[in-house]
């Protein structure tokens, strides 16, 4: 038997390029992650999350908000619903996340420690993991971007 737990089977949600590259590159730096699949669209998303049944779904800020309120809204199939952990691009989009009922939001300015601590973070139903700046939730570290 191996020492080492079993990696989380992970969905990239992004769209291509830089911000694509620079998301898979942490999460391939987290053992506990296994990027499985990928997506440029929470459209494609919904679909791959019933075909591919990841644990978990990671979504990029870059996706606008409207996409992403409606895929965290979707209710589970037969399937236990995956983890959502949303990498917020501003303070304004995270805060709107977070009201709109997103499991965990984990901004851009975090560090990967923080997206750790979300990706572990409860699968219970209706549990929520606000992970967001230290010290006070909800409010940004000085010079934070506040523009969605």
């Amino acid at each position: 038997m191996s020492s080492h737990p079993k990696a989380v089977s992970t969905l990239l949600v992004a769209p291509p390029g830089a911000i694509e590259e620079v998301i898979r590159a942490v999460l391939q730096s987290i053992p506990e992650v296994e990027v499985t699949g990928y997506v440029t669209g929470c459209l494609s998303a919904a679909h791959a999350i019933r075909t591919l049944a990841p644990e978990l779904v990671v979504i990029s800020g870059q996706i606008p908000s409207e996409e992403i309120i409606a895929l965290i809204r979707q209710p589970a199939n037969e399937r236990p619903a995956p983890r959502i952990v949303v990498l917020a691009a501003s303070y304004a989009q995270s805060t709107r996340l977070l009201e709109a009922g997103a499991p965990a939001v984990v901004t851009q300015w975090d560090s990967v420690s923080q997206l750790q601590k979300a990706i572990a973070g409860g699968s219970a139903k209706g549990q929520r993991t606000d992970v967001t700046w230290p010290g006070e939730a909800l409010h940004p570290p000085s010079g934070a971007s506040t523009v969605a």
